[in-house]
């Protein structure tokens, strides 16, 4: 999967398809749909464009062994709603790590729909502490289907080369 992380408009994304061996461009109307068959969808794999949000502080509580921030997440319109696919979300993020512990997501009848439970957190870039987590697990509160998102290795590689983020780079043999 490859994201360019636009700040001001939807970010392009592409996903390599093995059994195909092709890359497919995933537009933004694309975004609330399912992750290659999975409860993730395209918008649950990438980083929101923040301005598209109202955020409301709810509370401190513990999460996972860490103090988090329990922060609910409104889309600012209902088209913005609609391409996502959540009505609200509320994130706990970890004060230490500032990073996604837990999330719930809401669909169109605020009706919880997923939550999202992001676990061993890894330090990828000591210098800035940025974390992220090495396993992630979405479960569909309302069918009862899970999906696990486990990352095996991660590095943090600031120096890699351009080439290695394009769409052909995906399809290399």
């Amino acid at each position: 999967m490859l994201v360019f992380d636009h700040e001001a408009e939807a970010d392009d994304v592409w996903v390599y398809l093995p059994a195909l061996r092709k890359t497919r461009r995933i537009v933004s109307s694309q975004r609330s749909q399912s992750f290659m068959g999975s409860e993730f969808t395209y918008a649950d794999m990438n980083v929101p464009a923040l301005d598209d949000y109202d955020y409301e502080l709810l509370k401190d509580e513990a999460y996972g062994g860490e103090t988090c921030w329990v922060i609910e997440v409104l889309p600012k319109t209902s088209e913005i709603a609609a391409a996502e696919g959540y009505s609200k979300k509320t994130y706990w993020i970890s004060k230490e790590k500032f990073a996604l512990r837990r999330g719930l997501y809401y669909d169109a009848k605020r009706q919880l729909l997923k939550e999202l439970k992001a676990d061993d957190l890894q330090l990828l870039d000591p210098k800035l502490k940025r974390y992220r987590p090495a396993r992630m697990e979405m479960t569909n509160k309302q069918n009862g289907r899970r999906s696990v998102f486990s990352s095996k290795k991660v590095t943090f590689t600031p120096d890699a080369s351009d080439d290695y983020f394009t769409p052909r780079y995906l399809e290399r043999p």
